[in-house]
């Protein structure tokens, strides 16, 4: 994945408008967050943006939505590509590791631990609403055949997060298909495949996930949990909505190209 170089100057003039248009107004005392996927590189957190620029992981106050203000700039370790949060902490998934860092109005922003991994590749990374437990997929292999289609081979890495936001590294599953994006609802992990489709997985127990479902025609990247079992997904063919059916049964109910 190619990486831009630019400031966070010209970062923040950039995105000044998908600032304003994106999030609206907010206040100090506000604590939604915004809705993203597992792969993306800006999330908003109570008052402030938080996005992933040239490996620094940058902190935008827009608590005066007319005008905001860079507050923080800290290294994101080599290779940072995507970003996430439980409401407290920051997550970043990078080819090599999880990172968790912390932001303290008195102290900034704060490096707290990371996870190296027995394996490395591309690493959408998601986190619970407790803050208890995190799920990164890792593409470890690629391949395009003569017709340019793209396929592989991926693992699923599961985390146990403590008080402290240090992150501890309790199971990995290898082999799991062409594995990308991932959501979580409940007890119940959905990762995307571009090629076998969406996959769900049962994880009440970390340290035994069990596939549960495969929806096979739904080919994604990435897919968004939007609330209550109902969830949206990217990818070439388009974008599909699932809605949950019959306990944690899920049925795409719409495709728009």
């Amino acid at each position: 994945m190619k990486h831009a170089s630019y400031s966070a100057g010209s970062w923040l003039a950039s995105f000044v408008l998908v600032v304003l248009a994106g999030c609206g107004e907010s206040d100090s005392s506000s604590t939604s967050q915004g809705i993203s996927g597992s792969k993306a590189k800006i999330i908003k957190l109570d008052s402030a943006i938080y996005s992933l620029a040239a490996n620094e992981l940058v902190r935008v106050d827009i608590s005066d939505p007319a005008n905001p203000q860079i507050t923080d700039e800290v290294s994101a370790g080599r290779n940072a590509e995507t970003l996430t949060t439980d409401g407290e902490a920051l997550y970043i998934g990078s080819p090599g590791d999880v990172r968790t860092y912390l932001y303290n109005e008195n102290t900034g922003l704060q490096f707290i631990d990371d996870s190296r991994r027995q394996i490395t590749g591309q690493d959408p990374v998601i986190v619970d609403e407790a803050g208890e437990y995190a799920y990164s997929s890792i593409v470890t292999q690629e391949r395009t055949d003569s017709q340019g289609n793209q396929s592989g081979n991926g693992a699923l890495y599961v985390y146990e997060i403590d008080d402290a936001k240090n992150i501890t590294e309790l199971s990995f599953y290898p082999n799991i298909g062409y594995v990308q994006g991932l959501a979580l609802w409940e007890k119940n992990l959905l990762v995307c495949d571009p090629v076998d489709g969406i996959i769900q997985f049962d994880v009440t127990d970390p340290l035994l996930v069990e596939q549960l479902n495969q929806i096979a025609f739904v080919l994604c990247e990435d897919v968004i949990h939007l609330g209550n079992g109902h969830f949206v997904t990217v990818g070439e063919e388009g974008i599909y909505q699932l809605v949950p059916y019959e306990g944690n049964n899920l049925a795409a109910i719409s495709l728009y190209r």
